[in-house]
């Protein structure tokens, strides 16, 4: 498949903003903003398996499936039809999740979960790009491309089955934190894959990949005329667009910071620090526009240690306390390097790892691509 790199590029940098839209949009991202709560009753912290104290999630209705979460209790219709929990050494990522239906609302959904802690990601993650073999020039994180093929295995049968099954029923995926950026790509494979309109909503989601696979994304998702018609008409923007949801102070989807990576889709701007997040709490900011480290960024790290960092308010909530299958955030109970000093990796050496594998990566990028592609 071939496209103008240049026609790529152009669409990661373009931005508009809009102050207001229409509810259907803010009440779809708040659902599945629920949705993705109910991921992290899936078993598979590994480690902290334990801290995960209520039922886990199960097969089945949704009050049963997931029994301490109000969302689940008020949703008699809503199906958990199956549970993503590939080997993570296999996806070298995440790669949990799971697939439901709701017959109220005639929605197949693709939940990804980000089951690993930020902390264990930005230790390890090594801003590795490879090539992404639907989309010319386009290059994607290896681990997101690897997990995302783990899900494939495991799900597109249970969602080819749903679709025949249910062919009115609107397809939507969507993720938190990693699963946020993962979902990005499980959504545009089940769009070229299944032939039908797919909904991306990806809230607190990491870069995936370079300029020319946001424009990519952006072209298969029809970005531009979405966010002209956002306002407009609220029955040709609820379903069948990508909308990334950011909130005001969030590291994540900063990360990497490097121009190499890219967002592509459109972004839902949670402008409130604090619960609630009413719509008017929120904005459409438009196409994705590269920030560089800002002074944004630097102020959230310098003023505290990492794990304040990595725990901050600002990425656990989403319209809703989103992390844990009870009221309790497992990054609250993750410790530091030694357990008699908890926490006490410093942000000075944050951010050097930070800046020190952007610049690496940046440096060599250039040989990489000329042999790559």
């Amino acid at each position: 498949m071939k496209a103008c790199p240049i026609i790529y590029f152009i669409a990661a940098i373009t931005i508009s903003f809009v102050d207001a839209y229409n509810n259907v949009i803010y009440n779809l991202a708040v659902d599945m903003a629920e949705y993705c709560r109910i991921s992290y009753c899936i078993k598979g912290f590994g480690n902290y398996d334990f801290l995960v104290d209520a039922p886990l999630l199960k097969i089945g209705d949704l009050p049963l499936a997931c029994p301490t979460l109000t969302f689940c209790q008020d949703n008699k219709d809503i199906e958990i039809v199956q549970i993503l929990n590939p080997n993570i050494k296999e996806a070298q990522m995440s790669g949990s999740g799971y697939v439901a239906i709701n017959h109220a609302k005639k929605h197949i959904v693709v939940v990804s979960r980000g089951s690993y802690t930020i902390q264990d990601w930005v230790s390890d993650f090594e801003f590795a790009l490879v090539p992404y073999k639907r989309c010319s020039l386009c290059a994607v994180h290896k681990g997101v491309y690897a997990a995302t093929e783990v899900i494939k295995k495991q799900a597109w049968n249970t969602i080819k089955n749903l679709l025949k099954e249910y062919p009115d029923y609107e397809l939507i995926a969507t993720g938190h934190s990693l699963g946020g950026g993962l979902t990005v790509l499980v959504g545009l494979e089940m769009q070229l894959d299944f032939k039908k309109r797919v909904t991306v909503i990806s809230l607190a989601g990491l870069k995936i990949g370079n300029n020319h696979l946001a424009g990519f994304i952006d072209k298969t998702f029809n970005s531009s005329k979405y966010l002209e018609e956002v306002n407009k008409d609220a029955n040709k923007t609820q379903f069948g667009g990508f909308l990334r949801v950011v909130h005001e102070a969030d590291i994540v989807p900063l990360i990497p910071p490097t121009p190499l990576y890219a967002h592509g889709g459109i972004e839902l701007y949670i402008n409130k620090v604090r619960l609630p997040h009413p719509q008017g709490s929120t904005e459409i900011k438009g196409m994705y526009k590269f920030e560089p480290l800002s002074s944004q960024l630097f102020n959230i790290i310098t003023q505290k240690t990492l794990q304040e960092t990595l725990t901050i308010y600002e990425h656990n909530n989403y319209f809703m306390y989103i992390y844990g299958c009870n009221s309790t955030s497992i990054f609250d109970f993750i410790p530091g390097p030694n357990p008699q000093d908890e926490g006490n990796i410093t942000a000075a050496a944050l951010r050097a790892t930070i800046i020190n594998r952007s610049t690496s990566y940046s440096q060599s990028t250039s040989a990489v691509s000329i042999t790559t592609f």
